[in-house]
This record gives C-alpha cells, sequence and structure tokens, in this order.
C-alpha cells in the first residue's frame, strides 16, 4: 500500500508541477495602481470619490427599489409596512439625486475655474 501512495504522490505532484507551469506562463501581468499616490490635484480626488459613488449607486439603487416595491406589496394594507416601503423609496431617490448633483458640481466648478 505505501508504494502505491508514493507512486500517486510523485504523479499528482508531477501534474502539478506542469501545470503550474502553464497557468503561470498564460497569466497576463498587470500592475495594481495606488489609489493614494497620484499625480493630480484636489480636483482629481473628488472626481475619483464621485465616480465611485455613482458606480455604487447603479448598483444599490435599482436594489433599493426593488426591495421597497417589495415591502409595499407584501405590506397587506399594514400602515406602518406601506410608510416603510415610501421611506425607503424617498431615500433612495434624494441619494441618487445627492449623487448626480455632486457630479454635476464637479463640471460646474471646473467649467468656472478654467477660463
Amino acid at each position: 500500500m505505501d508504494y502505491f501512495l508514493q507512486k500517486m504522490t510523485i504523479f499528482f505532484s508531477g501534474i502539478n508541477a506542469v501545470f503550474v507551469q502553464t497557468v503561470n506562463a498564460a497569466l497576463p501581468s498587470f500592475g495594481i495602481r495606488n489609489p493614494i499616490r497620484f499625480d493630480g490635484g484636489l480636483e482629481e480626488i473628488f472626481v475619483l470619490i464621485i465616480n465611485f459613488l455613482t458606480n455604487i449607486m447603479f448598483i444599490i439603487a435599482p436594489v433599493m427599489y426593488l426591495w421597497a416595491g417589495f415591502q409595499y406589496l407584501t405590506s397587506a394594507g399594514d400602515d406602518k409596512k406601506i410608510k416603510s416601503a415610501k421611506n425607503t423609496i424617498i431615500w433612495t431617490t434624494i441619494g441618487v439625486a445627492i449623487i448626480l448633483i455632486g457630479e454635476g458640481i464637479i463640471y460646474i466648478i471646473r467649467s468656472l475655474l478654467i477660463l
């Protein structure tokens, strides 16, 4: 039995070495950019933050609207659940508006400062 285990270990370790060499040769090389160090100024920081929040908003806002619709449909006439669903819709809309207004403010300030 020990002989069999030795041969199986040698066999699988040899396959593993070939597999690792093949995978390492096929992987593309890339670099990770440091988010703290960059050559831009304050404007670039705001643009990066607003772009990040906008991307997150496009994921979270539809989920929140669907959740509010689910709450409303399953409320069965309960005033507290209906109010909770309406508040979810209202606060999601306010959050989306704030993020979109923030993106617009960046472009307004840029156009005012760059004549």
